[in-house]
């Protein structure tokens, strides 16, 4: 798989989309506007990020 950067959002929408669905999920498929929300509110981020950070995030 291409490194996230070199994918576009709608690419990364559909990875997404695909893999919730793999594991029995059947909400709405996820979208390229989420995907550049998240890419823009995080493009600062500089190391990963931590299960704790993550678990405070407010899921879309």
């Amino acid at each position: 798989m291409e490194p996230l950067p070199k994918l576009t959002d709608g690419q990364i929408a559909a990875i997404l989309t695909c893999t919730r669905c793999a594991w029995g999920h059947h909400a709405n498929p996820v979208t390229a506007a989420t995907v550049e929300d998240v890419r823009d509110a995080s493009k600062s981020r500089k190391s990963p990020w931590t299960r704790a950070e993550l678990a405070k995030l407010k899921t879309p």
